[in-house]
Formats: C-alpha cells, sequence, structure tokens
C-alpha cells in the first residue's frame, strides 16, 4: 500500500472526508469529542488550520483522502515553539503505513516549516495510532488513569512527545 498514496498538503474540501471517518460507529471513541453535535465544529477546527499549511492529507492514485494530520498551531509568541496534533486514518485503510506516512511527514513539516521545538499527540487507550507513535520514538510525558470514561468502562490518558531540542 506504501506506493499507492501520496501524501499533499489538506485543502478545505477534505473536511468532508474528515466529516465521514468521524461519523462511523466508534471513532469518537479515540478524539476528545464525544457527541455527534460535536463533530462538524472539531472538523472544521482541524482544516482551519490548512490556510497556514498546518495539515496533510494522504490521497490515493485517484486522489480520495485517506488519512489526515493536523498541526494544531499555537498563536501565541510565548506557546509557539511546540503544538498539539492529530492524526486520522479512513478506518478501512488503516494498518497499511498511512498513519505512518502521515506522523512521519507532520513531523517533518513541524520540525522543518515552523521550526518547533518539539510536538505532541493525546492519545486514549487502546488507540490504534500509539504503537505508531512508539516506532517513531515519542515519549510518554503523561498518563492519566480513568480519565477518559466510556460506557461502563475508563480508559487511560496519553500524552507523547517528540522533540527536536539537541537533535
Amino acid at each position: 500500500m506504501q506506493d499507492e498514496f501520496d501524501i499533499r498538503y489538506t485543502e478545505k474540501a477534505d473536511e468532508q472526508a474528515l466529516l465521514s471517518w468521524f461519523s462511523e460507529e466508534g471513532e469518537l471513541f479515540h478524539y476528545p469529542i464525544s457527541e455527534k453535535r460535536e463533530i462538524a465544529p472539531f472538523t472544521r477546527n482541524w482544516v482551519a488550520f490548512s490556510r497556514f499549511r498546518a495539515g496533510l492529507t494522504a490521497v490515493s492514485s485517484q486522489g480520495t483522502p485517506l488519512g489526515m494530520a493536523t498541526l494544531y498551531l499555537m498563536p501565541y509568541r510565548k506557546l509557539a515553539h511546540k503544538t498539539l496534533f492529530y492524526v486520522m486514518v479512513d478506518p478501512s485503510f488503516r494498518r497499511k503505513g498511512i498513519g505512518f506516512s502521515l506522523v512521519k511527514n507532520i513531523v517533518h513539516l513541524a520540525q522543518t516549516k515552523f521550526s518547533l521545538e518539539s510536538v505532541y499527540c493525546e492519545v486514549f487507550e487502546g488507540s490504534c495510532i500509539l504503537p505508531v507513535l512508539h516506532q517513531q520514538s515519542f515519549a510518554c510525558f503523561v498518563e492519566q488513569n480513568r480519565y477518559l470514561k466510556w460506557g461502563d468502562r475508563y480508559y487511560k490518558r496519553y500524552l507523547l512527545e517528540k522533540s527536536f531540542v539537541g537533535k
């Protein structure tokens, strides 16, 4: 699958794909939104960073979005040295290298274009992106037990960071 997709900057039109992925059963669990009514504002905010070229979209050879990653850039100078990012891959195209490639490329973008000192990602216990972050040398700096309640069960929250300082 690695050769069957390309990475480009996110475009406003990509929002529709993101909306459809979030609408699939069980996808809200992986992100800090809990109700369907929160999907539209969350995706609008996610795609809004495309105007700064801070988002990347993996696309098929036909141009169909397969996954997205976005840097949530900080507007305040004293916080602008690091940023949060989110990544999502179309559920039907997971485990094909798309998430790995998006994370690798968004990290490169953060370091080279935006001269950030580090990037970090918020994930919940059981997230399929967790192994990808570990493979790419992200370090866990926060682990919170019983952070997320989904149904009758509690899940851990992890914050993982990749630092570029001294590298």
